[in-house]
């Protein structure tokens, strides 16, 4: 026997009244009702949301929804008769525990300024009917009314695209309609502003005389193109000083596998007075000290990359008035690399690049090197 009776529309002629949708549970005197509808103006569109609604509740009440739980005694399957907006919010769900915390408050708020418009236009329309079209102009409304540059468009379009492809990993809709949304054309942007001899001698000597070791992992990241992030989660099993490598695992990087790192001369030389084969195998190299001097030495605790980032900002952007990102020292690192003579393929394998394009975003001077061979090489006639 059903729990439920069907849902129906209560309406009026006078369109100042309150519309609503609404049913009975388990024979309750007192009905659920479903408000929203008197924010469409007409007659005939309130009506066809009206149905719409009905039919939206009709379709999950039918596959299994209790609406007082808000769960589904038949499983996940029925997440198909889902609304748009909580079948997204379901799949960002669903995806939390595949990626990081930040990557989830990106994708969180993304959702959050797309919803508005959703609720505007498609609040009553199944998942399984949402189209390229509809995705369309939900982005274009929120683009107006937040004012996104391309940038900021392209992003969300790129985290929309993910959240709507664990809809399709759970067989909820066959295809991803935001795939072949394409991304409004960018600002050429110039090369990534790097330090210049006179900031480097000036960022080294600061950083040294405040937190020498917080220097160390700086220079990690410039001599290895480690990304910050995994320079933090390095740990002393990962670096071998005797064949001079250190294997990055895939579960901390962004490769499919794992990577492996040469540790020249310098680096050597720096691990070594660090004394790093004190600690045990499990210490991270840059770890978290209850004394923040000591942090970034080897710690059975790691540090945020938040924290680190936050010191580069106050030691070189406040204290000393230079506008670079730490980011920046894998840029200079490439940059120094080949104004040295290291090739843009051994460069690409350093850093774990899928492709020269890719590393040549890091590696600004590259242009010069190239201009200048063609000046010292050219032929004459």
């Amino acid at each position: 026997m059903k729990r439920y009776s069907e849902p129906k529309i209560y309406s009026s002629k006078d369109l100042k009244k309150q519309w609503y949708v609404y049913f009975y549970w388990d024979k309750s005197i007192k009905s659920i009702k479903y408000y929203g509808l008197n924010s469409y103006k007409t007659f005939k569109e309130r009506m066809f949301q009206a149905e719409s609604l009905c039919e939206a509740l009709k379709l999950k009440l039918d596959s299994g929804w209790n609406p007082i739980e808000n769960t589904y005694e038949k499983g996940i399957h029925e997440a198909k008769f889902m609304l748009i907006s909580e079948a997204l919010y379901f799949a960002l769900e669903k995806k939390k525990s595949k990626i990081s915390e930040c990557t989830f408050k990106n994708y969180k708020s993304t959702l959050d300024l797309i919803n508005p418009s959703i609720m505007a236009k498609f609040s009553y329309f199944k998942i399984t009917e949402i189209t390229r079209k509809h995705i369309l102009e939900i982005l274009e409304d929120t683009k107006s009314a937040r004012n996104w540059i391309p940038n900021c468009y392209n992003k969300n379009l790129g985290y929309l695209k993910a959240i709507i492809s664990e809809l399709v990993e759970w067989e909820i809709i066959p295809l991803n309609p935001a795939h072949l949304i394409k991304t409004l054309k960018e600002p050429t942007k110039g090369p990534k502003k790097t330090l210049n001899q006179d900031e480097k001698q000036l960022v080294k000597n600061h950083i040294e005389s405040i937190i020498p070791s917080f220097w160390n992992y700086c220079l990690l990241i410039y001599h290895t193109g480690i990304r910050p992030k995994e320079a933090l989660l390095l740990t002393n099993e990962m670096v071998d000083l005797f064949e001079s490598k250190i294997t990055l695992p895939a579960s901390i990087t962004k490769d499919d596998g794992d990577r492996i790192v040469p540790i020249n001369k310098y680096l050597k030389n720096m691990f070594l007075l660090m004394e790093i084969n004190r600690f045990p195998k499990h210490y991270y190299i840059f770890g978290r000290s209850d004394n923040k001097f000591n942090n970034f030495l080897p710690s059975e605790s790691s540090l945020k990359r938040k924290y680190a980032s936050d010191l580069w900002h106050k030691l070189v952007k406040s204290d000393l008035g230079i506008n670079v990102d730490l980011y920046a020292f894998k840029h200079l690192g490439a940059n120094e690399k080949i104004l040295s003579g290291v090739s843009i393929d051994a460069l690409k394998e350093l850093y774990g690049h899928s492709s020269t394009l890719m590393t040549e975003t890091y590696a600004t001077q590259i242009k010069q090197i190239r201009q200048k061979e063609i000046l010292e090489n050219s032929p004459d006639f």
